[in-house]
């Protein structure tokens, strides 16, 4: 895992609760988060009704496991019934392009008459544009739409009852990095707790408390109670992390290995925290220029009420 370089790195998407998953079962709930990610960033990408097809095709011709099952049943069924010509002399290909001869007649076609076929061809071309500019190479496609399903409705029950979560950002190579490496899983979480906090920004002021509630997918005081008292897992993190010695133990790992800044001042319960000012220097000049801000308009709004 590599500490942020740049905000044009790409980045996923998902609702804060998920982190709650970790929890029950910690390998299968950053699976759930990292798909629920992938599938959420992929919807996004638009498609021309043409290019579905023809990266179906290509699939079809070349390696169907590249087809999630669903899709590859119907698709073959048109093939079996004849409403889908095969042609295994000439398939389509022709040095570096792919175009397929009879793809508008026949496929376009069908993409008019069953819906269902054709919304499960577009995320199959959604998730594969995905992938490609994530840099994610051989995944299961139909865990991934699979687990993106549980996501999604774990995070429906959640907001129907606390309302609209929040959506932190990550790179999908983080999340890989610790589940391959099986270690320092907590670590992340926490990353994750913090990124949910900052959002965009340069720096948030924040506390403790409130870092750790997130660390339990948790945005708010209702939620946080409901969650401990239903899960003796989460309970117990949050029993051995109220304390400050482990806390701070946590963050300053955090700051050894470059993932994240914080600063706070004696006797003061607040801390700021950034992840994308790397030095404690930068995040001081950070917080006093804007201090310095804040102040001249303080002063401007004085002097006016002197006019």
């Amino acid at each position: 895992m590599e500490p942020e370089k740049k905000r044009d790195d790409k980045y996923i998407q998902f609702p804060l609760c998920l982190l709650q998953l970790t929890f029950q079962d910690m390998s299968e709930g950053f699976d759930i988060i990292l798909d629920f990610g992938i599938v959420s960033y992929a919807k996004k990408f638009k498609y021309d009704i043409n290019e579905v097809g023809r990266q179906l095709m290509y699939a079809y011709y070349r390696n169907t496991d590249m087809i999630q099952t669903d899709l590859f049943k119907t698709l073959q069924g048109y093939v079996n019934n004849d409403l889908i010509t095969i042609d295994s002399d000439f398939p389509g290909f022709s040095d570096n392009s792919f175009d397929p001869l009879l793809l508008s007649a026949e496929l376009l076609g069908l993409f008019e008459s069953d819906r269902e076929f054709k919304e499960s061809a577009i995320l199959h071309y959604q998730i594969a544009q995905a992938l490609t500019l994530l840099g994610i190479k051989d995944y299961d496609l139909d865990s991934t739409i699979d687990n993106y399903w549980k996501g999604l409705a774990y995070k429906d029950n959640f907001e129907a009852k606390f309302g609209p979560d929040c959506w932190p950002n990550v790179k999908p190579v983080q999340i890989m990095y610790f589940q391959d490496s099986g270690k320092d899983l907590e670590l992340l979480r926490a990353y994750i707790g913090i990124k949910s906090i900052i959002g965009f920004n340069n720096y948030v002021s924040t506390h403790k408390t409130i870092i750790l509630s997130r660390i339990l997918g948790c945005k708010s005081n209702e939620s946080l109670h409901s969650f401990i008292e239903g899960n003796a897992s989460a309970k117990e993190f949050s029993a051995k992390f109220s304390g400050r010695k482990r806390m701070d133990n946590l963050l300053y790992k955090l700051m050894e290995r470059g993932f994240m800044m914080m600063l706070s001042k004696k006797h003061e319960s607040r801390i700021y925290v950034s992840t994308k000012l790397k030095t404690p220097e930068e995040l001081a000049e950070a917080i006093l220029k804007n201090r310095k801000q804040n102040d001249l308009k303080k002063r401007a709004e004085e002097a006016s009420k002197l006019l």
